[in-house]
């Protein structure tokens, strides 16, 4: 039940943690790189796969070539993508971590 609704002069909505993937990689330690790496190797194509937070959801920006994956993070955004390029976040889009994201077509 909704009593009213009302409109504010203006309204921003802020990002928490703006994460975003600049040069097309996101920069991480070695040990955390090759953790990550080796979790994304686990990716075959056509599956649902759920990302806690954390190394997990780096995980979903090195899905290998020519798999297709569908993401689900922690908050139930599904269809989750990586990081968004530098300028191109949405507030809206975020993964569990709270971090910006990018969803994928379909």
């Amino acid at each position: 039940y909704v009593d009213r609704v009302v409109h504010s002069a203006s309204f921003e909505k802020r990002i928490e943690r703006l994460t975003e993937d600049g040069a097309g990689n996101v920069k991480l330690n070695p040990a955390r790189r090759r953790i990550v790496e080796r979790a994304s190797k686990e990716f075959k194509d056509g599956m649902y796969v759920n990302l806690g937070i954390g190394i997990p959801t780096l995980a979903s920006n090195y899905v290998p070539e020519g798999v297709r994956i569908e993401l689900q993070s922690e908050n139930g955004l599904l269809g989750m993508g990586p990081y968004p390029q530098a300028g191109q976040a949405d507030p809206d889009l975020i993964n569990a971590g709270k971090e910006t994201v990018t969803a994928i077509p379909g």
